[in-house]
């Protein structure tokens, strides 16, 4: 039974990493783990970075959109990185806010959110009892606004 369960919840994943948002969290409620596009308290964010295929057993080149997309996109940034300075992953953010159609002030909401984020999921592997509580509360705060603004 927990093969399926396993199955199931990368079939889950699959699915969440082909969205545009691509942001998968793991939930654990009663023992039992979830995966889901939304954040809950406690969520841990998952992995979910598409494989690139069997192009070299079959001969022809079977690549998602996205594969595609993020491929041109690597192109592009080191195209771009004498001008603009910015990483692949740098531009990749950018081009998905981009496509979300939000605006500069979301946009701007959003870069303010990014090392938000990024500090409160170092403190919470660090904290413990009341601490933890908080910084969970605090995180999934962050991380619902960050969902509202499509980031």
């Amino acid at each position: 039974m927990k093969v399926n369960a396993f199955f199931v919840s990368i079939g889950w994943m699959a699915l969440f990493a082909t969205s545009a948002m691509a942001q998968v969290y793991r939930c654990e409620v009663n023992g039992k783990a979830s995966y889901s596009d939304e954040p809950c308290l406690g969520a841990k964010r998952v992995d979910v970075t598409p494989t690139r295929g069997l192009d070299k057993l079959s001969g022809k080149s079977q690549k998602s959109s996205e594969v595609r997309r993020e491929e041109h996109n690597k192109l592009l940034a080191d195209f771009e990185r004498p001008i603009l300075r910015r990483t692949p992953e740098e531009r990749a953010t950018y081009s998905r806010r981009a496509r979300n159609n939000l605006t500069p002030e979301e946009m701007a909401e959003c870069y303010v959110r990014d090392p938000r984020i990024e500090s409160l999921e170092k403190e919470e592997k660090t904290a413990n009892g009341a601490e933890l509580k908080q910084v969970q509360q605090q995180l999934l705060k962050e991380r619902k606004r960050q969902r509202e603004l499509k980031c």
